[in-house]
């Protein structure tokens, strides 16, 4: 009868709903809308129906990166490695998970060998950025930011890194600007917003540094020039040194000791 006939259509369709490749489509669906945890629960189901698929183990990485668990993201990605080979845009996941990971070394390393085989690609080039910023390789870091912004001019990361870096060189403006821009792109960046005011509280200090150097030297060019007029010379020399330590570039201290 009727109730059968639904009651056949419920089995047929719950069976659908759960056949490996639905819970696929429907785990994708969760992840394109940020719902990361159960974009995670959908794919490990559809694992657990199939446990070949290697793009099953590729999403799953994916939202669990995005969860910030980067060592299951990590081995995700590496089971699904073992059914797939030369695939580059995974050795770039691999990659991102190991610097998740505070794993330099071989973030690194898997960067390197991610643009040996694809040597235009940005996000590869971006990553092994990072990795050689938290590495401490400002030069190194800010050759390949500057090469992969030339891809993808609006990553605020990335601009987020560079003018972190310039900032880390002394170029305070520059690292400003930089800062400025990520906002401009993402106002709510909290971290751009911090590294403005901390480089408005860098300028005062410096200012208030240069200001009080400024003073010292000024004060031991006036006693030495006293000295000096007075005969005593060790004295005068003794400031003018003092002077010079202050100012290297001072040719007034200069020209009191010869």
């Amino acid at each position: 009868g009727i109730c059968g006939l639904l009651a056949a259509v419920f089995v047929g369709y719950s069976m659908w709903r759960n056949t490996p490749e639905n819970l696929l489509e429907r785990g994708r669906s969760r992840l394109e809308k940020k719902d990361y945890s159960e974009a995670a629960l959908l794919f490990q189901k559809a694992l657990d129906k199939d446990g070949e698929n290697p793009e099953g183990y590729q999403l799953l990485g994916e939202a669990l990166y995005q969860k910030e668990e980067y060592q299951q993201a990590l081995e995700a990605y590496e089971e699904s490695m073992k059914r797939v080979s030369g695939d580059a845009f995974l050795y770039n996941n691999i990659a991102y998970a190991q610097l998740g990971m505070g794993n330099l070394e071989e973030a690194s390393g898997t960067f390197q060998e991610v643009l040996r085989m694809v040597p235009l690609f940005p996000q590869a080039r971006k990553g092994l950025a990072l990795t050689y910023f938290q590495q401490g390789r400002l030069q190194g870091a800010m050759e390949e930011l500057e090469r992969a912004l030339q891809s993808i001019p609006e990553d605020a990361e990335m601009l987020l890194a560079l003018g972190k870096i310039h900032v880390e060189s002394g170029d305070l403006d520059q690292g400003e600007a930089l800062f400025t821009r990520v906002l401009d792109l993402d106002p709510g960046n909290e971290s751009a917003r911090l590294e403005i005011e901390d480089l408005a509280r860098e300028r005062s200090l410096r200012e208030a540094r240069e200001a009080a150097r400024a003073a010292r030297l000024s004060e031991y060019l006036e006693a030495g020039e006293t000295l000096l007029v007075s005969g005593e010379i060790s004295q005068a020399e003794a400031m003018y040194r003092k002077a010079l330590e202050e100012a290297p570039e001072s040719l007034e201290a200069r020209g009191g000791l010869l």
